[in-house]
Parts: structure tokens; C-alpha cells; sequence
């Protein structure tokens, strides 16, 4: 983001560790919100994720890399690898997406 320096030249004088503390304050406003916003997920969801959805899809990008590099460039080459991306990540997405997510039950201390 430029560290100190300001985005636009006609804001130049605005001091530069002030630029520093305002792009340091919206990055860390904008972690705070995410983390915030999105849903925790436990260790055993994230493992099931990773080896269900991101280890097959990241195999299929390396094979499409391959096949992108080895066919003729045009239309037929979008298409191609297109296809054999698209059609596993919506086959993917819908098996890992149909497990049924609980809602998360408290047992407190008798």
C-alpha cells in the first residue's frame, strides 16, 4: 500500500507517519472484521475441506496448467480448461456442501 508514502500526489502534505497509521489502522479494522464476520470453523471441518475439496482441485489446476501449456492458443484452449475446472469444482463443491453442519451444542458442568 505504499507504506509511507501518500496515494495521490495532491495529498502530499498530510504528514507521512500519519499515511503510515491510517493504512495501519484500516488493515487491521479490516482483519478484525473478517475474522469477526466469518463462521469458526473446528479443526476436524477444516481437515475435511482440505482434503476433500482443495487437495482434488488443486491436483486438477496443476493437470490444467499442463494441458494449457501443451494446446494451441485460442478459444478451443479457454474452453477446454474452462471445462475441466468448472465441471470438479461444482461436483466438489456440492458433495463437500451437502454434509450436514450441526449446530454447535454446549454441555455445561453439572
Amino acid at each position: 500500500l505504499g507504506g509511507w508514502g501518500a496515494p495521490f500526489s495532491f495529498l502530499d502534505f498530510v504528514p507521512s507517519y500519519l499515511w503510515f497509521f491510517i493504512k495501519l489502522f484500516v488493515l487491521i479494522s479490516v482483519f478484525i472484521w473478517i475474522r469477526g464476520t466469518l463462521p469458526r470453523l473446528r479443526t476436524d471441518q477444516l481437515m475435511d475441506f482440505a482434503w476433500k475439496f482443495m487437495l482434488p482441485m488443486a491436483l486438477i489446476v496443476l493437470v490444467d496448467a499442463g494441458l494449457w501449456r501443451w494446446l494451441a492458443p485460442g478459444v478451443a484452449r479457454w474452453a477446454i480448461t474452462t471445462l475441466i475446472v468448472l465441471v470438479p469444482y461444482i461436483v466438489l463443491g456440492r458433495a463437500v456442501g451437502s454434509g450436514k453442519i450441526e449446530k454447535r451444542s454446549y454441555r455445561y458442568a453439572s
